[in-house]
């Protein structure tokens, strides 16, 4: 019982990682759309801020920091960009690697746009082969099931209709 405040928090907090990781190749479609039609890079970060979600609020919150503290979007040479600063508090390398092809598609100018638009593609192949290999998964996870919820019961079933007479002659 005391465990269960932590083990509940800790299921939380996987389940926002997930949508998080599973958000980037959105944003990064987003971005990449929003550069290719000739907007800044910060101004591109700054629409994809606007839709709803966890990845989202994290860009908000970059946004936020980065002008509360006068720091810029993204890193120039010797200053850290305020992007790859609060991303890399999150423990997640998905959007630490995000943040730092954001800071590079930054620094490219003009050439971004096709940058990000790779950046983008990337991650949705990344994505769908996530997907692909936690379907094999779950083929061994409803195997599991299937013997607990449906085997085994069956069997039982089955044993007990049998043991009943041979119960009943020696009873």
């Amino acid at each position: 019982a005391a465990a269960y405040p932590f083990i509940s928090v800790r299921a939380k907090a996987n389940t926002v990682r997930k949508r998080v990781v599973r958000g980037l190749p959105e944003v990064a479609a987003l971005v990449a759309a929003e550069m290719s039609a000739g907007v800044s890079p910060d101004q591109a970060v700054q629409r994809a801020a606007v839709l709803p979600g966890p990845l989202t609020s994290l860009l908000s919150e970059v946004l936020a920091y980065s002008r509360s503290a006068g720091r810029p979007l993204f890193g120039r040479k010797p200053v850290r960009g305020a992007l790859v600063e609060v991303f890399s508090q999150t423990d997640l390398p998905e959007l630490l690697s995000f943040a730092a092809q954001l800071d590079l598609v930054a620094e490219k100018g003009v050439a971004g746009a096709m940058l990000m638009n790779e950046v983008a593609r990337t991650l949705g192949r990344e994505y769908r082969s996530r997907l692909d290999s936690e379907v094999e998964k779950l083929n061994g996870r409803l195997m599991l099931a299937t013997a607990v919820f449906f085997f085994i019961p069956f069997v039982l079933v089955i044993l007990g209709s049998f043991m009943a007479p041979v119960m009943a002659i020696f009873g």
